[in-house]
């Protein structure tokens, strides 16, 4: 009876938050999409239907909150001329029959949001709006949530995983691209569904189904993050292998990376869609003249780039703990979205020494060793890719946000016994050394 109450409780927050935008922004058919997605969570998700509901919610509820920041700003929804504006010109072209651009990298993305669109005309909604592909975004962050409880429950207790899965809902950085029209967020869920579909390999074919479905969709959408998979399979395996055993592993990890990257930047090359024109160069320049400040990676980088392979090594560390600086330092204007994402971002920074000293304890536990390593992986192999390609926006590693917050609550497994001026000690400290490597590489 608890649950059901959960459930319908949740469904009813949903429409009354979906009316809330369908109010704002003028536009009834907003209601199909809180119709339509809940009830595809449900058959998806049955057993976690309660958490899907809470983390669509927590979504749609952030919606206006990340948009008002460019309306009030340009009287756009979007950063004029940037992708997210692009990426919805065009599905709107494809949906209507114009496929123009409907090719290389971004056709499987670009098919999935088209579709949904072409299915609410087949409904005879006929709605355009940009909200619509907003609230699938939505969607695709919370069934990646989800996943993450799933994964969660495996290694905390059930207060832990759901303490911490209420954590990454509200994340800021993870809410910024649930909310928006970038394609990073449907990738996100398939990187959870591949780790958890992994974890219970052994249950049955069922799972090898999954983790080749996952695999799809990762290349299909964000080509770049199969590496990750792939670094969280062999760190995994090799972590129960003996010294010289891993040495020779490693080895051919290092190798398979470096080809994986040729292959990446050539591939790129190959197919030639590296991006999209410039629809609004006047605006889009204003904004990204503000010192950079939508893009506040980019300049540091930028300067670190100059000093080779030592410029190198220190961006594989700037890409760990991008975006770096907080991006509100950068910012002129009064925009709500830097100001969200800067909480977000110092969150993570006064938690990098309770994650590092997490996850050194987590190497030795029987329980988390494996899948530490396996963690250690991806974050080791997407800082890198980035260092050696491009250290782009923190979008590009949105999938290690919720593996950083899992260690939080493990770090209190491990050192209760510290008291809170010590660590308090630590926070203070990761803080001035952040703010003395920001004044140095400024």
């Amino acid at each position: 009876m608890k649950e059901v109450f959960i459930k319908v409780t949740g469904l009813v927050l949903t429409l009354f938050c979906v009316f809330y935008v369908s109010f704002i922004t003028n536009d009834s058919t907003i209601f199909a999409s809180a119709l339509i997605l809940p009830l595809l969570g449900y058959f998806i998700l049955k057993k976690d239907f309660s958490f899907f509901l809470l983390s669509f919610l927590i979504n749609a509820s952030f919606i206006y909150v990340f948009t008002s920041s460019y309306i009030l700003d340009t009287n756009d929804i979007f950063i004029p001329g940037g992708d997210a504006e692009n990426f919805y010109i065009k599905i709107i072209q494809i949906a209507s029959g114009d496929y123009t651009f409907y090719f290389g990298r971004y056709k499987l993305f670009l098919t999935i949001v088209s579709s949904y669109y072409s299915f609410l005309n087949f409904l005879s909604i006929g709605s355009n709006s940009p909200y619509h592909f907003m609230l699938l975004s939505c969607f695709f962050g919370a069934v990646g949530n989800v996943y993450i409880l799933k994964i969660l429950r495996t290694i905390l207790n059930n207060r832990q995983s759901i303490n911490t899965f209420l954590i990454i809902c509200f994340f800021p950085i993870i809410l910024k691209y649930s909310t928006g029209t970038l394609r990073e967020i449907y990738a996100y869920p398939f990187i959870f569904i591949y780790i958890y579909n992994f974890l219970k390999i052994k249950e049955g074919k069922k799972r090898y189904l999954a983790l080749a479905m996952s695999v799809f969709f990762i290349l299909g959408i964000r080509l770049e993050w199969v590496l990750a998979l792939f670094s969280f399979t062999l760190f995994y395996i090799i972590s129960g292998l003996d010294l010289v055993k891993k040495t020779k592993m490693l080895f051919l990890i290092a190798l398979g990376s470096i080809f994986f990257v040729f292959m990446v930047i050539n591939f790129v090359d190959f197919i030639g869609f590296d991006g999209f024109e410039n629809y609004n160069s006047e605006k889009f320049s204003r904004i990204m003249n503000d010192e950079d400040s939508l893009r506040s990676e980019y300049s540091i980088a930028s300067k670190l780039m100059k000093f080779g392979v030592i410029g190198r090594i220190m961006l594989f560390f700037f890409a760990l703990i991008s975006p770096f600086p907080p991006p509100i330092i950068r910012i002129n204007n009064s925009v709500i979205e830097p100001l969200l994402v800067s909480i977000g971002a110092i969150y993570f920074y006064l938690n990098i020494p309770i994650i590092y000293l997490s996850i050194k304890k987590s190497l030795k536990s029987a329980k988390l060793k494996k899948i530490t390593y396996g963690f250690l992986g991806m974050i080791i192999s997407t800082c890198l890719l980035l260092a050696f390609t491009t250290v782009g926006s923190y979008r590009h590693k949105l999938f290690l946000f919720p593996i950083f917050l899992i260690y939080i609550p493990i770090f209190n497994n491990y050192y209760s016994n510290l008291t809170k001026k010590q660590i308090y000690g630590i926070m203070f400290f990761i803080v001035l050394v952040l703010l003395i490597s920001y004044l140095t590489l400024k």
